[in-house]
């Protein structure tokens, strides 16, 4: 059934906007006219990849939702808002949202229309919201999460943003020295007959290899980025990609730690809301971004659905911390695995931070300490010989 979005018209003249699925422009000229609306325009919508809203207004409608929920007003009064407000970025989906809740349709069945906007997560957990009576919680644990991520993620882009800098700085320089300075140089050396040193041999060699050759190694890296994206795209290639991830020296202990507390968040909150184990982790493996850990929890789902223990499916994985699997035995063993789920996430909340800025700064120094190295070589490559030829100069 194809996809229109449309323009139309209600009762008042007030222009609305939406998305609606119907078999043809006839029928959905029937639908809106049920909801007292004129269709004016409308066209088959193809499907959108992409298209996902920011995280933070992810997090503002949430919240939103959770005070219109908490403080029970009807929800077709509290989205008015955002239908209202035609400069936010989900104004013409709250208006369809809205129109389907008016014929009666649940919030959930409303936003499974918009997958590019809302995570599966969102929508699974405000179905089993509606359907346990516990919205109100539900959009207060999802609130804190969503918070927690979004602060995460911007932790991480304000650690990485000085040694991307200092990288690309010292990199920039290198090249500088390498195809400009060291080649002009090289012409006083030749004229005065100066003996050059064998690190001074190797950088000419290279700045003789950029200057001519350099087209051809843009092009080499190019075509190997180009092959590298088409084998992480296939599902070997990925698993065994990510698997190495996991195995870096500094960055695997902070990529497994991530991974967890994404498992430990999400899973705590899915088996909370009272969505059954094997579907939680389902929704999960979406929500995993390494591609063998997915792996791996797809592999304890059909572990579990056989009628194993989830402590039993996940503890013969290598990646597993052991904190983890202890936690969640005796999460089992009690009968209260959504408590231990909460402490391991208050356990991830405190460590994350620090391990992140532990693992940064070792990355920080070491990457200065190279590069710096580099840069001394290169300067001595380049000042030995002006030191050998000053000196004959003097004797001379």
């Amino acid at each position: 059934m194809p996809r229109f979005a449309y323009q139309a018209r209600d009762a008042s003249g007030r222009l609305v906007r939406g998305i609606e699925l119907a078999d043809s422009e006839e029928a959905l000229d029937s639908v809106l006219s049920s909801s007292n609306l004129c269709l004016i325009e409308a066209r088959v919508q193809r499907a959108r990849r992409g298209g996902r809203v920011r995280a933070e207004v992810l997090v503002d409608f949430c919240y939103h939702l959770r005070s219109v929920v908490e403080g029970g007003i009807p929800l077709i009064e509290g989205l008015q808002d955002f239908c209202d407000d035609t400069s936010h970025p989900l104004n013409s989906v709250m208006v369809d949202v809205s129109r389907k809740i008016r014929n009666g349709s649940q919030l959930s069945e409303a936003m499974a229309e918009y997958p590019g906007h809302f995570p599966e997560l969102m929508r699974a957990l405000i179905r089993a919201g509606e359907e346990t009576g516990r919205l109100d919680q539900i959009l207060r644990d999802l609130v804190s999460y969503l918070e927690w991520r979004n602060e995460l993620a911007h932790q991480i882009k304000s650690a990485l943003a000085y040694p991307a800098v200092v990288v690309g700085g010292i990199l920039v320089l290198c090249v500088i020295l390498l195809t400009y300075v060291l080649p002009n140089f090289m012409q006083i050396f030749n004229e005065l007959d100066v003996e050059l040193p064998l690190a001074t041999v190797v950088l000419l060699a290279i700045s003789d290899f950029l200057r001519t050759r350099g087209v051809l190694l843009l092009c080499a890296l190019a075509a190997g980025a180009a092959g590298f994206r088409i084998l992480v795209r296939t599902d070997s290639g990925r698993s065994l990609y990510h698997a190495l991830l996991l195995r870096l020296p500094l960055f695997g202990n902070l990529i497994t730690m991530l991974e967890m507390s994404r498992f430990a968040h999400n899973l705590s909150i899915l088996y909370a809301s009272g969505i059954p184990i094997v579907r939680a982790i389902d929704l999960i493996e979406n929500i995993v971004q390494n591609f063998s850990i997915r792996e791996s929890l797809a592999s304890a789902q059909e572990d579990i659905k056989r009628g194993g223990s989830l402590t039993g499916a996940l503890e013969r994985e290598r990646w597993m911390p052991t904190l983890v699997t202890r936690m969640l035995r005796i999460g089992e063993q009690t009968g209260e695995l959504d408590r231990s789920l909460e402490r391991v996430s208050a356990y991830y909340d405190r460590e994350l931070p620090r391990v992140i800025k532990k693992t940064l700064a070792v990355f920080n120094t070491s990457s200065v300490v190279c590069l710096g190295g580099v840069i001394g070589t290169m300067a001595l490559a380049i000042f030995v010989p002006v030191y050998k030829m000053l000196s004959s100069l003097n004797t001379g």
